[in-house]
């Protein structure tokens, strides 16, 4: 299988199932950061079941966990419909804010979820940043 990564194209045995995990951070790690992650659905298991799970999974890590929103979204430039979820809680006396695009691709049992977390209340300019993360993404 031909694995596309930012630094080339590897050839890897076609067996595998992609878990990765990727981290995007700034500089000095004061903005949002971005991790994207890989995920499959349990058998039969419709996206709002495994959205469920996975959060009740983190409040249970966590502290102060609360959901504000869940809203469906849907991809300009892509067909799948997913959710952006809005949340907030705290871990290890910090308070974090996040952002997650969660959704089901073409293949219906491949989960991605793409997740931006703040140290601050999301501010304007970090708020366009994600708008434009929803509008501009094109996925396969």
């Amino acid at each position: 299988m031909k694995y596309l990564i930012n630094e080339g194209i590897l050839e890897i045995p076609d067996n595998l199932i992609d878990r990765s995990v990727n981290m995007l951070v700034t500089q000095d790690g004061k903005e949002v950061s971005y991790t994207i992650s890989r995920d499959k659905l349990q058998t039969a298991e419709p996206l709002t079941a495994f959205i469920d799970r996975q959060l009740s999974d983190l409040s249970r890590q966590v502290s102060k966990f609360v959901e504000s929103e869940r809203i469906e979204i849907n991809f300009k430039k892509s067909a799948q419909t997913g959710y952006q979820i809005t949340s907030s809680f705290k871990q290890n006396g910090r308070e974090y804010h996040q952002k997650q695009m969660v959704l089901v691709l073409k293949d219906q049992e491949s989960v991605l979820v793409v997740t931006g977390t703040s140290f601050e209340p999301w501010s304007s300019k970090n708020m366009a940043a994600w708008q434009s993360l929803l509008k501009n993404s094109e996925l396969h």
